[in-house]
């Protein structure tokens, strides 16, 4: 199994509580609208998901998480811009920027489309390979009168991802097209210690993975139909199972 490149993402304010169940029939072929099927008892939702392909760099030194600051880096970046976020580089995640109200159940798409990203879930081949790649973004928010509520980068007596109770908040994914085509993932949205801020946790965190044809055995072609399933579990288990088909034409 290949790992590929991801990224996770952390972000302040005020949560909404809406959570996608399933793909409606009368949803557009190109529609990021996960089945999402709930793991446990969480206390927070996946209120948003997002599909685009942007430029991720050229080599596989690039896409180490040590390495220096890339394209990929910035494509996600764009998506979450100063002053509401910033992007750490060491932790390679989109942190909190200034107090920014809610709620967060359009700002990830309001971000991609900012950039100029099409938000969707049809790709050309070549949205894999020389230097692009396709980005898988979702966010989680706690559920207001059901989480926690506590202090965060935006002040106290907020609902909140309590960082005591549910972080760290990873993905672990895989995009495949068989059972022996397939890339891996693990990110998530990290813990409070990791970013060395001392709130009891935050109350929106994006998480976004991505990858390109580097990730995949020597041979693969992105053509047709792949899928992209993952479990976004908290720190007890409890989240949430996803599936995305992908199409690349």
């Amino acid at each position: 199994m290949i790992a590929f490149a991801t990224r996770a993402l952390l972000a302040c304010g005020p949560g909404n509580t809406e959570t996608s169940d399933s793909t409606a029939p009368d949803d557009p072929p190109d529609a990021v609208k996960p089945i999402v099927t709930p793991v446990g008892e969480a206390d927070w939702d996946i209120v948003q998901f997002a599909m685009f392909h942007a430029e991720v760099g050229y080599d596989l030194d690039d896409y180490d998480l040590f390495d220096e600051y890339n394209e990929a880096d910035a494509s996600v970046a764009c998506a979450f811009p100063t002053p509401n976020h910033r992007y750490s580089h060491d932790l390679r995640a989109v942190t909190p920027g200034d107090p920014h109200g809610g709620p967060y159940d359009t700002e990830l798409v309001d971000g991609v489309l900012a950039c100029g990203y099409a938000n969707t879930n049809r790709h050309s081949p070549l949205d894999m390979t020389n230097g692009m790649g396709v980005f898988f973004g979702l966010m989680v928010v706690p559920k207001e009168g059901v989480a926690r509520v506590g202090s965060s980068p935006d002040g106290a007596g907020i609902t909140i991802l309590s960082n005591d109770e549910r972080l760290p908040i990873n993905m672990f994914g895989k995009l495949s097209q068989s059972d022996t085509i397939y890339a891996d993932t693990n990110s998530g949205v990290p813990t409070m210690n990791a970013m060395s801020l001392l709130q009891d946790g935050v109350t929106h965190g994006p998480i976004v993975a991505w990858t390109n044809l580097d990730f995949f055995p020597p041979g693969t072609v992105a053509e047709g139909e792949f899928v992209w399933t993952a479990d976004v579990l908290d720190k007890t288990g409890s989240g949430y199972s996803i599936e995305q088909t992908v199409i690349f034409e």
